[in-house]
């Protein structure tokens, strides 16, 4: 395969949020967003899916290495070799993608978030920087527009976060604000127990509203402002939010099976938010 096709399928492999999520993106920039999220996809893995911090610090610090040799030197990964492409028409994006990598690095060393706000800051401070970047230099977007953008992939990284708190709590990682906890009588250390479980399950049912919330207005916010070149931040943030309703509804299951929304489900949200975006001057 080549490399725009592995870019493609790890952004936005068949049937996930963002393949629909780009369906209706118009065709100028689809490769540079498959580049910049393949990429957020692999820095997330890092984040993630590494059940020794040291691996993940390893894979971190390659792409650091990566991003200060590209676009000059050739890469030997798929991912690092459209992002080079990508370099070479925009260079300019060079230093935000170093910037994100070394967010990332920092926020495997930082302590849990005490506030839902410090959570969201901190992964608008990462996940967010791909999503303005994305905004600026494929939509053109301003920094208002830009900043709408980033608050989506805060909020859509936080419930990624929901969703991996069963694999996080095997591994001793709990993300979930230790003040939203406290208020449910909860601590960290008593997540996993079976008493504590309605309380979680309280918890997380707040979490949820927030989030959702939180999505809603910030695709309000960004189709007062963007043009059509950031339909794809619009449509994930309502799919994000209708995941969340879905997990709300579901969230005494959510410690024991993965949700999701059905594709026909998807398909739907996507092209209504795609006809509702289109107005005059789009």
């Amino acid at each position: 395969m080549e490399p725009e096709e592995i870019c493609r399928g790890t952004a936005a492999p068949a049937g996930s949020n963002f393949y629909y999520g780009t369906l209706f993106q118009p065709p100028a920039g689809r490769r540079a967003l498959f580049a910049l999220f393949a990429l957020l996809s692999e820095v997330a893995a890092a984040l993630r899916d590494t059940h020794d911090r040291t691996v993940g610090e390893l894979r971190l610090a390659w792409w650091m290495d990566e991003m200060g040799r590209l676009p000059s030197a050739a890469s030997n990964h798929p991912v690092g070799v459209e992002i080079g492409e990508l370099l070479r028409a925009r260079p300019g994006l060079a230093a935000e993608l170093r910037a994100f990598i070394s967010a990332a690095a920092a926020l495997q060393n930082n302590d849990p978030p005490e506030t839902h706000d410090q959570w969201i800051d901190q992964l608008a401070g990462v996940h967010g920087l791909i999503w303005a970047s994305a905004a600026r230099h494929v939509a053109g977007a301003d920094d208002s527009s830009a900043g709408c953008a980033a608050r989506i992939g805060a909020l859509l990284a936080a419930l990624e976060d929901v969703q991996h708190l069963p694999v996080g709590l095997r591994t001793g990682r709990c993300v979930l604000p230790a003040q939203e906890l406290a208020r449910h009588g909860l601590s960290i250390a008593d997540i996993g127990q079976a008493a504590a479980q309605d309380r979680l399950v309280s918890c997380l049912g707040e979490t949820l509203t927030r989030l959702r919330d939180g999505l809603l207005q910030a695709e309000r916010d960004l189709a007062a402002r963007a043009n059509g070149s950031l339909l794809f931040a619009g449509v994930m943030a309502r799919l994000g939010a209708a995941l969340c309703m879905e997990l709300a509804e579901d969230r005494p299951l959510l410690l024991q099976r993965r949700t999701a929304l059905t594709p026909i489900r998807k398909l739907w949200i996507a092209w209504r938010t795609q006809f509702s975006w289109r107005k005059p001057g789009r």
